[in-house]
């Protein structure tokens, strides 16, 4: 299988097809002459012309004289890819008016050409009233189904489609249909889940760059690019071509489902393919017009806009329940007493920090078990295991019984496992434990064989049944969430200072000592330690009390988010040490240009957070461009230049913390998706 993966969809150049869907035109001309130099697709019903009969000819002679102005205007307009949309007429007859978009790749000025008058039409000021209602309507939803159901809802009405799914992405980039609203005469796929050869890597990374995706007739032959690219040089990028034509396995995957056409709509949560808004249409073929398909787009990104702000939301209140834990935990470390005492009087807390059934602690002095674990024995050994395939601090695992090679019995109190080690030379692991769950998965189709194999011609077929699969999964946990991670991680420089405290205590016995110890212990609390500037606990901390006096004096509060621009980038390239640079700088910098009254604390990663007391919305713009400027005119010379972060504003109307912050996130996703380096308020 892994031989026949390697030919198939996940390494199919889907974005050089060099063919195109048969329903338009495509033609590729000079930048310079704009004469044509390839053409493809059905060139005699739409410009009365064979695409052999249009090479040479100037675009202009392609089309009728009164369109001349609007042609130049689309060429001179054309950028990387297809943006206006203008209405055509073929100067040698053809289908009549034409909707006629362009773009530039290398030297080459690519024109593509559909029939206007496909598709239902609307007006304008009514796909208006659409994108805003939905947008106010999902503003103020607050629960992940009803976001979904107004999405698929919304675009099935516009489009009169007969199935439209909300698909999510696992992280293995399996999908599952979360939200579904069909037709009533068709089989449900809601829940079912969907191999990730479905969607290869190629496929995901065209969504990446394409919020729509429209095949409107699959059953419609696609048409070769003329004349073809000559040996030994690169075909021609269509990565933004709206007529690209579909891979082959694919058209092949959708007539075995039945469908007629399809519509994909990209959800793109930051900056990353959380899913796809899937359309299917079983009866014929499905245009639809450039307004509702510029419509669509509108509302696929107002959609992946507010789903981030929920999942971030999601994510804060995850972490201030954390918090909570985490204070209460703090609280009861204080003392100096030895790990080996301290850890059986809050053992129950450590397993509830992080939803576990059990947990232990191995030390030079043995180790300890609390709630459901394996034996003493096994638990050393596991914790030997784990750390020899980590080069961190934290390990975790939900298929332990396959992986571990002394697996025996083992899924019955650890299937999943969380290991964080801590200390200095005299190593502590904590490792936390969850019992196996029987799973039962619905798949559309058997997901171990998404594809089949013609001995005779070597081509891979995909399967021809996407009947409900049923899949028991054992031997697995639930996986370690996010802010679970998270909670244990929070937990090193707690139990690290606990350790330095007693070994303090144990060196120097008098209350000097203690005082400035604790004084260090308190700085750290507050610290974070990389940048020097307030934690996250600290700073909203700070938040909180500047709120709180804000609404008793009726001030104005206002909140700055800072990013990193290409943090992963810099990471990626330059290593992790420079990336800790990167922030120790940025920090700095942010601390010389802020006001005295403002109070800045590191968010989390790349993030920083600004909150300004006793000033306006405006007042907070002119702050935040001021430290957009600074941070950009640094230069690094690990780097070899400079660095840009981008920044959210937004003004305390009146809202709790939580809200405030997720306002500010989503300004900050603004300036983000608007092209970095700005702020948006």
């Amino acid at each position: 299988m892994d031989s026949l993966r390697l030919r198939s969809c996940d390494r199919e150049p889907v974005h050089v097809p060099e063919q195109v869907q048969g329903h338009g035109v495509l033609l590729v001309a000079d930048g310079a002459t704009l004469r044509v130099a390839r053409a493809a697709g059905d060139a005699r019903g739409l410009l009365g012309a064979l695409p052999g009969e249009v090479l040479g000819e100037p675009l202009s002679a392609l089309f009728a004289r009164a369109d001349a102005m609007r042609l130049e205007q689309l060429i001179g307009s054309a950028c990387d890819r297809p943006r206006d949309v203008v209405q055509l007429h073929a100067a040698r007859g053809g289908v009549g008016v034409l909707a006629a978009t362009a773009y530039k790749v290398g030297g080459l000025l690519v024109l593509e050409l559909e029939p206007a008058a496909l598709g239902v039409a609307h007006s304008l000021s009514w796909l208006q009233v659409c994108c805003c209602d939905l947008q106010e309507g999902m503003a103020s939803l607050t629960d992940f189904d009803s976001l979904y159901d107004r999405i698929i809802r919304t675009v099935r009405d516009l489009a009169g489609i007969d199935r439209v799914m909300l698909y999510q992405f696992h992280k293995d980039f399996s999908g599952e249909v979360v939200a579904e609203v069909k037709a009533p005469e068709l089989l449900p796929f809601l829940g079912h889940r969907y191999p990730a050869s479905d969607i290869p890597e190629p496929a995901r990374k065209l969504y990446l760059k394409n919020w729509l995706r429209l095949i409107p007739d699959v059953n419609i032959e696609s048409q070769p690019l003329l004349p073809p690219t000559p040996p030994g040089r690169p075909p021609l990028d269509m990565t933004h071509a709206r007529l690209r034509a579909v891979s082959p396995i694919h058209i092949e995957y959708l007539r075995n489902m039945g469908v007629s056409a399809s519509l994909s709509l990209s959800v793109i949560v930051r900056g990353e393919l959380w899913g796809l808004i899937a359309c299917h249409h079983y009866n014929g073929p499905k245009h639809l017009c450039f307004e509702v398909q510029r419509a669509m787009t509108l509302m696929a990104q107002c959609f992946s806009m507010t789903l981030a702000a929920l999942l971030a939301r999601r994510v804060y209140e995850n972490r201030l329940k954390t918090e909570v834990l985490l204070s209460g935990l703090h609280a009861r470390i204080r003392g100096a007493a030895a790990l080996e005492k301290l850890v059986p009087r809050i053992a129950g807390r450590l397993v509830d920090l992080v939803a576990a059934e059990g947990m232990a602690m191995v030390g030079r002095r043995g180790v300890y078990l609390h709630g459901l674990t394996p034996d003493a024995d096994m638990v050393r050994k596991l914790a030997k295991w784990a750390f020899a395939r980590c080069q961190g601090e934290l390990f975790t695992h939900d298929r332990m019984g396959s992986e571990f090679p002394e697996h025996e019995g083992l899924n019955r109190s650890a299937a999943g496992v969380l290991a964080l080690r801590i200390g200095g030379a005299d190593r502590v692991a904590f490792l936390w434990f969850r019992p196996e769950m029987t799973v039962e998965e619905l798949w559309g189709g058997d997901p171990s064989r998404p594809y089949t194999l013609n001995p005779e011609t070597g081509r891979i077929h995909p399967r021809t049944s996407f009947e409900t699969y049923r899949r028991t999964v054992s031997g697995v946990s639930k996986p370690w969430a996010e802010h679970e991670i998270h909670a244990a991680r929070s937990l090193v420089p707690i139990l690290n200072a606990h350790i330095l405290r007693i070994t303090e205590s144990l060196v120097r016995r008098n209350r000097r000592a203690l005082k400035e110890k604790n004084a260090l212990l308190e700085s750290i609390s507050r610290t974070d330690a990389l940048t020097g500037v307030l934690n996250r606990r600290a700073l909203f901390d700070s938040l909180e009390a500047e709120l709180r006096r804000s609404r008793r004096y009726d001030g104005k509060v206002a909140l700055a988010m800072l990013d990193v621009d290409h943090f992963k980038s810099v990471n990626d390239r330059h290593g992790h040490q420079t990336g800790d640079m990167v922030l120790r700088a940025v920090a700095s910098r942010l601390l010389q240009e802020a006001r005295t009254t403002d109070v800045i604390g590191r968010y989390g990663g790349e993030e920083f957070l600004m909150v300004m007391p006793e000033t306006s919305l405006e007042s907070a713009v002119v702050v935040a461009e001021r430290v957009r400027a600074a941070i950009g005119n640094m230069l690094l010379d690990a780097l070899g230049g400079a660095v840009t972060v981008s920044i959210g504003v937004a003004r305390h109307e009146g809202e709790a913390i939580l809200d405030l912050v997720a306002k500010v996130d989503a300004k900050l996703y603004e300036a983000k998706a608007a092209g970095r380096n700005r702020v948006a308020f």
